[in-house]
């Protein structure tokens, strides 16, 4: 039922904020990676 829990609520904010909480470890990862372009800014 996991599965078909994450492809249900597509619509729901709980969807949004799973996105943006892999956006921001996605970012995360990248800053933790030592890039020049976003460690200067």
């Amino acid at each position: 039922s996991t599965s078909g829990d994450r492809l249900y609520p597509i619509n729901l904010p709980s969807f949004r904020l799973f996105v943006l909480s892999v956006l921001l470890n996605h970012v995360a990862k990248t800053l933790a990676s030592g890039r020049p372009s976003c460690s200067r800014m």
